[in-house]
């Protein structure tokens, strides 16, 4: 098992299979974009790739959807990292309407990158509909992951969403990306990308917050512009410490960030998969973990996680862990953050309360003090002798309760599977979580992606407190699908948060967001 070393690359993806549709390829120039302003017709993923790194084979796996039910097309730019050089292209895709596109090596499909090209960049994809002038209802929805694909055929992983105006950095503001318990070892890589021509971004090691361990370093990004610091210990130097942030301040335009953050140790020789962390601004009173902690199943399951407390006085926490099928509190305790520090865990749930078992987390402030979390919930790989040969994993991010869904409105959860082969078992899981005290019925209907059909639903009962998971999620719905890519619709009859989860035939997962199409 090869190392997934994202100092080659961040970001992942799994071939699908699926046929492409024709597109014509442009330049930039034709369309001469200045800035990043449509929401959800416009989006960003800022890490893509494809590249021969480290003994694997990087690339990406996009996922679009367009729930507009008229056909419609997909502007899609493609610039490459600073540090890389080249030119950016420009490709036109068809996107029909109530139909998800997977596209597997979208820089090959799209850009005509082959053989050992290498690729490595952003994209910028907007919505069009040719001649006509699209609807409020129009909306893109996408996301994408990035793999490596080792000799042996296996592949690890990163999801990256496909990210709006309104998730990005805006002048004067700060974004946070918290590191890890040990940081030095399990490696911290920041990745920026511009929104806007003369986008100007400083980042900042800090600890605590506002407290500089180093001096910052500015960086000067156009619009689809991206750069990526790779260990960002050995980039500015800093002696071993645990729990820090890296400050990102957008000082003129707009930018996006992220971390990839690895739970695993550079002695290991199998793989240190990593995890995307987005930026927390404010922080808030109530912050959620949907599946995290210690348990031992099909592998060896471990949820690490960080808290940052973003307010200057100590924040008293309370913690709550809700049993996976258990409605209630199974247990709680309550610790304290030091004015902007942020508290790593190996395990959360087994340092706090020193119980086996996976469920969800609810950390809720007690003196009006502001906390941000994320969270990884990922398989230890052992070796002969019991040793940590490597790790893959999931984000497990932290919730805050305006990610609950609307009672009554569509969601959708994009690029899920489930097929067996001889080379072993892809399957895709969804969990929901109920903080409240009255029970929700949450509908989930499965979509057929190339074709738009819907192959049948199912209702699920989440009570007051609970958290349920449902396992190989297709094959409950329909039992006789045909393996390829499906979308799912839910629908809840109250507040309620819901993640998927695709699992690849190596037990590498994704933690897969509901996206709402209005």
């Amino acid at each position: 098992m090869k190392r997934f070393n994202p100092s080659v690359v961040a970001v992942a993806v799994i071939c699908s299979g699926i046929s492409m549709a024709p597109f014509v390829s442009l330049t930039s120039e034709d369309f001469g974009w200045q800035a990043f302003t449509q929401a959800y017709r416009t989006v960003a993923i800022p890490a893509v790739a494809r590249v021969e790194g480290s003994g694997a084979f990087f690339t990406s796996r996009v996922e679009l959807f367009n729930s507009s039910g008229g056909d419609k097309e997909v502007v899609v730019t493609y610039t490459p990292r600073a540090d890389l050089g080249g030119a950016s292209r420009t490709a036109v895709v068809p996107l029909p309407g109530d139909t998800l596109l997977e596209v597997a090596d979208p820089l090959s499909a799209w850009f005509g990158f082959s053989g050992n090209e290498t690729a490595v960049g952003s994209l910028l994809l907007e919505l069009r509909d040719e001649g006509e002038q699209l609807s409020a209802d129009d909306m893109l929805l996408a996301q994408s992951v990035v793999f490596a694909q080792n000799d042996d055929g296996s592949e690890f992983g990163q999801f990256f969403p496909a990210l709006r105006e309104a998730d990005a950095l805006g002048p004067g503001e700060v974004g946070y990306l918290a590191s890890a318990v040990n940081a030095q070892v399990y490696r911290v890589n920041v990745g920026l990308m511009g929104l806007m021509n003369g986008t100007q971004v400083i980042v900042t090691p800090q600890d605590p917050i506002g407290t500089d361990l180093a001096a910052g370093r500015t960086f000067n990004l156009d619009n689809g512009g991206n750069r990526q610091l790779n260990n960002i210990f050995n980039v500015f130097g800093l002696a071993p410490r645990d729990n820090i942030v890296v400050a990102v301040e957008v000082r003129s335009g707009v930018a996006l960030a992220y971390a990839s953050i690895l739970d695993g140790n550079i002695v290991y020789d199998g793989t240190s998969d990593p995890t995307t962390i987005l930026p927390a601004i404010f922080g808030a009173p109530e912050v959620t973990l949907l599946e995290v902690g210690p348990i031992q199943g099909f592998n060896e399951f471990s949820g690490s996680a960080s808290v940052t407390n973003h307010s200057s006085g100590d924040a008293v926490v309370l913690a709550e862990f809700f049993a996976r099928g258990q409605p209630g509190v199974a247990a709680d305790t309550t610790f304290t953050i030091p004015g902007g520090g942020t508290m790593g865990f190996d395990d959360i749930v087994g340092e706090l309360f020193a119980i086996q078992g996976v469920g969800a987390l609810r950390l809720t402030t007690q003196n009006g003090t502001l906390i941000s979390a994320s969270g990884r919930e990922f398989a230890l790989f052992r070796d002969g002798q019991g040793e940590v040969a490597g790790t893959a994993g999931q984000l497990i991010p932290g919730m805050l309760p305006s990610e609950l869904l609307a009672p009554g409105a569509t969601y959708h959860l994009l690029g899920l599977r489930e097929v067996e082969s001889l080379s072993g078992l892809e399957r895709s899981h969804i969990a929901a979580f109920n903080p409240g005290s009255a029970t929700v019925t949450l509908n989930v209907e499965v979509y057929d992606g190339a074709t738009g059909r819907s192959e049948g639903d199912i209702d699920l009962t989440v009570r007051g407190g609970e958290l349920i998971q449902r396992n190989s999620i297709i094959a409950v719905v329909n039992p006789g699908h045909n393996g390829d890519v499906k979308r799912l619709e839910v629908e809840a009859t109250g507040p309620v948060y819901v993640r998927a989860f695709r699992v690849n035939r190596d037990g590498d997962p994704i933690t897969i967001p509901p996206q709402r199409d209005e």
